[in-house]
């Protein structure tokens, strides 16, 4: 799996973990609350991801990959979430462990293709705003789908160009879960 789509996985594990926190978030001040919600991530490789939460909570927004004091490092364990009511912190390490070593699905070398799998849990740890106080699990799976070149040139011309370090042509990454939040 190459660094960006690992980057782009976690910013979407970020946001799914953020959308638990948004619905947990939407109970009254000073009460536990919160319930069971889906997260639903998709991501286009170019560090755009976009986020929903629906369930106990219903809100949307965005997630970066940082460090555990939430600022931004492209190599951090930790995701962000930036929904429209707070921030979530998510602890991610599973996940991207996870997704170091995928499922393949789909590997084909004669059309450069791949669907590779992972999954792993993710908890929450802190938010803002009206994520103030919220904490939970959610199981999440990720879903990468690419297609890569193939050499130009050299005694693997012709060949797909694989690997983890390889850019592909074009990239699809979802991330999706399932858990409990719970504000409080």
């Amino acid at each position: 799996m190459t660094v960006q789509c690992r980057r782009i996985t976690t910013a979407a594990l970020a946001g799914a973990a953020l959308a638990a926190l948004a619905g947990a978030g939407a109970a009254s001040a000073g009460s536990a609350a919160g319930g069971q919600v889906w997260v639903f991530v998709t991501a286009n490789g170019r560090n755009h991801q976009n986020v929903l939460v629906a369930g106990a909570i219903g809100d949307y927004g965005s997630g970066r990959t940082v460090d555990a004091s939430g600022k931004p490092n492209q190599n951090g364990k930790f995701e962000q979430l930036k929904l429209h009511k707070g921030t979530v912190l998510i602890d991610a390490a599973k996940f991207n462990a996870a997704s170091n070593n995928p499922r393949p699905i789909i590997r084909s070398k004669t059309t450069c293709s791949a669907v590779l799998s992972w999954s792993a849990p993710v908890t929450i740890i802190s938010g803002t705003g009206a994520y103030k106080g919220i904490t939970g699990t959610l199981n999440m799976k990720g879903t990468f789908a690419g297609v890569s070149a193939r050499f130009r040139s050299g005694p693997r011309k012709g060949r797909c160009e694989l690997g983890s370090n390889v850019q592909p042509l074009d990239l699809y990454v979802s991330i999706t879960g399932t858990g409990h939040a719970k504000l409080g």
